[in-house]
């Protein structure tokens, strides 16, 4: 299936998953970018957990929480444990002081 979510600051974030691993990375794409993205495997449904604009057969999903308790507990060698997947480093404004060279 592929994944898809508002990464916000105009891209959404998309990545193709097939037996619970990656076959495609996540990526950030413009939307206008995404609905030729998805015909590279047009078989695969396409799961958000919101509606995104200009994306057509969305199908709605949210993981499992119980589930990603489980893989928590596993902590599988393997898969890794459930964490926050960054796509690009934080935006971070530098302080005042920083900036003043004090």
């Amino acid at each position: 299936f592929w994944a898809l979510g508002d990464a916000r600051g105009g891209h959404y974030w998309i990545a193709c998953i097939r037996n619970g691993m990656f076959l495609e990375e996540p990526r950030l794409l413009p939307p206008h970018e995404i609905p030729a993205h998805l015909q590279s495997r047009p078989g695969f449904p396409a799961l958000a957990s919101t509606l995104l604009e200009g994306i057509e057969n969305l199908q709605i999903a949210t993981p499992d929480a119980g589930r990603l308790a489980i893989l928590s507990k596993r902590a599988d060698p393997i898969m890794g444990t459930p964490e926050p997947l960054y796509l690009k480093p934080p935006h971070i404004t530098p302080s005042r002081t920083a900036v003043a060279g004090i």
